[in-house]
C-alpha cells in the first residue's frame, strides 16, 4: 500500500512537469511567452507540494531548489531570488525578454504575477520595471506610450 501511495504521489509531484512540456514543445510556435508563466506555476506547484508531502517531501524540495537554480534569471529578474545582484541577463533565462515576451502575450498580461511571491512593494517595483521595458519596446519600434 504504501508504494502505491509514494507512486501516487510521484505522478501528483510530476504532472505538472508533462503539461509544461507538452505546453512549450512548440516546434511550429513561439514559446517564449510561456517561459515566465511557465517556470513560476512550477515553482507555486513545488512550493506548495513540499508542505504536503507525506513520501517524496526530499524529491519535491531538490526539484525546487533545481529549478531555481536553472531559470536563475527569471526569479531574479522578477525579484523572488533574494538578493537582486543586479546581473539578470548573467543568468539562466534572465534576459528581459522573457519578462517582455510573458508581458506582451495577453494570454498571461501580468496574471502571472500570483505566482510572485514577494511583498506589495516590491511588486510595484516589478510592475514599474515591466513598464520601463515595455516601454522602451514601443519607442524602439517608434511608437509613443501614454
Amino acid at each position: 500500500m504504501k508504494e502505491w501511495a509514494q507512486l501516487k504521489e510521484l505522478v501528483d509531484i510530476l504532472n505538472p512537469f508533462y503539461e509544461a512540456t507538452q505546453l512549450t514543445q512548440g516546434e511550429f510556435k513561439p514559446t517564449i511567452n510561456l517561459v515566465v508563466p511557465t517556470v513560476l506555476a512550477l515553482n507555486r506547484h513545488l512550493t506548495n507540494f513540499s508542505k504536503k508531502a507525506k513520501y517524496l517531501r526530499s524529491l519535491t524540495t531538490a526539484l525546487n531548489q533545481s529549478s531555481r537554480k536553472r531559470y536563475k534569471g527569471v526569479f531574479n529578474n522578477v525579484g523572488m531570488e533574494g538578493e537582486n545582484d543586479g546581473l539578470g541577463s548573467a543568468h539562466n533565462f534572465g534576459e528581459t525578454v522573457y519578462l517582455s515576451a510573458a508581458v506582451l502575450d495577453p494570454t498571461f498580461a501580468q496574471h502571472w504575477l500570483v505566482d510572485v511571491y514577494i511583498s506589495s512593494e516590491e511588486k510595484d517595483v516589478l510592475c514599474s520595471k515591466i513598464k520601463g521595458i515595455v516601454q522602451s519596446l514601443h519607442s524602439l519600434a517608434g511608437y509613443t506610450v501614454l
